[in-house]
C-alpha cells in the first residue's frame, strides 16, 4: 500500500550511461525476473573490469540476488569501490530493499558514480512519498550531470507531485529535447499537461503512445493528482 500511495510507478530502467539508473516515470514493459535461472561460478583468474561486466549482465538479465552475490564475491577478492557500491544498491532496490539500497546510495558521496547515487537517493524518497526530499535528491544529480535526461525527467515528475507543475514542465521539456525518443518522459510530460487542466496538449502527446492501457493508466494518473491538489471544501 505505501508503493501504491507513494507514485504511480517507480522502475529501474536503463539510462544514457554505462551503469543502470534509477528512474521514475511511466515506462514500457519491464524485463522478466528470472532469479531462479542457475549462475555459473566466475573462474578465480578473471580480470576485474570483465567480471564487474558479468555482474552487470546478471543486472540486465533481472538476475538481482545473483548480483548481490557476485558483488559479495568480487569484494572479497578485491576491494569495494564506488562503482561497486553504485551496482549494490541499484541490485537492492531492484529487489525492494530500500532501506539498504538508501545506505548505500548515501555512502557514495562523489566520484563519477554521485550524480546516480544522488538519483537513487531521490527514487527510495519516491517510492515514500518524500516528493520535497525527492526533489532535492534529484536537484543535486542534474547539478551533477546537467545533461542526463533521465535525471532531469525524475526530477520533473517529483516537482509535478511536489506541486510545482511550471518547473516540473520545464525540466520535463528539457528531458525530451535531448532524449526525443524517450517514452518514458513523452508519458511523464502528457500527465503533467493532462493534470494541469490541458487537456488537448496532453492528448496530442499520449497519442504518440501504443498501449492503451499505458494511456488509461496516464488519464487515472492525472485525475488522481488533479484531486489531491484541490482543496476539501466540505468543511
Amino acid at each position: 500500500m505505501r508503493r501504491a500511495a507513494a507514485a504511480l510507478s517507480l522502475l529501474l530502467a536503463s539510462a544514457c550511461s554505462s551503469l543502470p539508473l534509477p528512474s521514475v516515470s511511466f515506462s514500457g514493459n519491464s524485463s522478466p525476473r528470472r532469479d531462479a535461472e542457475v549462475v555459473a561460478p566466475v573462474p578465480p583468474g578473471q580480470p576485474q573490469a570483465l567480471y564487474l561486466d558479468v555482474i552487470t549482465g546478471l543486472r540486465a538479465r533481472g538476475l538481482h540476488r545473483a548480483a548481490i552475490a557476485h558483488l559479495d564475491e568480487y569484494e572479497r577478492r578485491f576491494a569495494r569501490t564506488p562503482a561497486t557500491a553504485l551496482l549494490r544498491a541499484q541490485s537492492l532496490l531492484e529487489i525492494n530493499d530500500d532501506q539498504a539500497a538508501l545506505t548505500v546510495f548515501q555512502s557514495i558521496r562523489s566520484g563519477p558514480e554521485a550524480a546516480a547515487a544522488r538519483a537513487g537517493t531521490g527514487t527510495v524518497m519516491a517510492r515514500q512519498g518524500d516528493w520535497d526530499r525527492a526533489v532535492e535528491a534529484f536537484t543535486a544529480a542534474t547539478q551533477l550531470e546537467p545533461t542526463n535526461p533521465r535525471f532531469l525527467n525524475n526530477l520533473g515528475y517529483a516537482l509535478l507531485r511536489q506541486g510545482n507543475s511550471e518547473q516540473g514542465e520545464y525540466r520535463l521539456r528539457m528531458a525530451s529535447e535531448l532524449d526525443p525518443a524517450s517514452a518514458e518522459i513523452r508519458n511523464n510530460l502528457a500527465l503533467l499537461l493532462l493534470s494541469s487542466n490541458r487537456a488537448p496538449d496532453g492528448e496530442r502527446l499520449l497519442a504518440q503512445t501504443p498501449s492503451p492501457e499505458t494511456r488509461a493508466a496516464i488519464r487515472r494518473a492525472a485525475v488522481q493528482i488533479q484531486n489531491r491538489s484541490t482543496p476539501d471544501r466540505s468543511s
